[in-house]
């Protein structure tokens, strides 16, 4: 069984696309690398021993579609090509639209042409919206969405389901999800978002976020509900991490490092240096060349 995953070199998709090989499917990959790169190509042939073919074109190229559609046996689209970032579909919000919703649309014409008709969706939980009742259950109704990302998922499943239901051969599979974090255990692929601080990458994180100490996150029972909606994570280089808050901003990083007893160790076992007695500007750059 030959499966397309579009938007296959990015953080999903390349992980999806070593278990596929991992379990004995032929994988094509088609990415224009935007917020990839295709290094992942040769790390995906270095863990599985296989090399996916590949194509460079961007999934809204009718053209370059037909022509993957026509070298290759597809049974199966694995739709992960979209951009991604909440902040700057605020910024951007026409950017968005039109990118996210035309892949969805020259997949759909394509798989129809060639006789393909399984198509799994990688969808969001924003969908949801922010009035839902926590925790989210499949027969929810999809809500009102707070920024441009989420209502391109919202109408992307509205377009799959109207396809469906007018092609009865049609199936397909959404996934829901809020965001993913970790990496394949060889170490070789993992997340490496575009736009962000450098010192934002590269972990395994533990999260204990608390009431008290962040009110400004929603909480239900104690528990957190989506506590990357409004900052970034704090990322760091280390095995274990026995408590993470949010942070935002250098001064953030610099406090939480330390003031906390079990962080601090770890740093300062990790570069051979005592975090409190270095100087601002040599933290920044540990941060900057190591975190990178």
């Amino acid at each position: 069984m030959s499966i397309l995953l579009a938007g296959g070199a990015g953080y999903i998709g390349s992980h999806t696309a070593v278990e596929l090989i991992k379990a004995g499917y032929d994988v094509v990959i088609v990415d224009n690398y935007d917020n990839s790169c295709p290094e992942v190509i040769n790390r995906i042939e270095r863990i599985t021993g296989t090399r996916p073919t590949t194509y460079e074109a961007d999934v809204r190229d009718i053209e370059a579609m037909m022509q993957v559609f026509s070298e290759n046996e597809i049974d199966v689209v694995i739709h992960f090509a979209g951009l991604k970032a909440v902040g700057e579909s605020v910024k951007k919000p026409v950017m968005y639209y039109r990118n996210n919703i035309d892949t969805t649309l020259t997949l759909l014409e394509v798989m129809e042409e060639y006789g393909c008709n399984n198509m799994v969706f990688s969808s969001s939980a924003t969908v949801y919206g922010e009035d839902a009742p926590v925790p989210y259950i499949e027969s929810m109704g999809r809500g009102k969405c707070t920024n441009p990302y989420g209502w391109t998922k919202n109408m992307m499943e509205q377009i799959l389901t109207d396809a469906a239901n007018a092609r009865k051969e049609m199936s397909v599979v959404i996934l829901r999800y809020f965001n993913p974090i970790g990496a394949d255990a060889s170490g070789l692929i993992g997340e490496d978002p575009q736009g962000i601080h450098a010192y934002t990458r590269w972990v395994n994180i533990e999260l204990n976020i608390n009431e008290t100490k962040y009110p400004h996150i929603q909480f239900q029972d104690g528990i957190a509900i989506n506590p990357y909606k409004e900052c970034e994570l704090l990322y760091l280089p280390v095995d274990i991490i026995h408590e993470l808050p949010i942070a935002s901003d250098w001064n953030d990083i610099n406090r939480v490092i330390s003031e906390n007893e079990a962080i601090r160790a770890e740093v300062n076992e990790a570069i051979g240096l005592e975090w409190k007695k270095m100087a601002t500007s040599q933290k920044k750059r540990y941060l900057k060349e190591h975190m990178g």
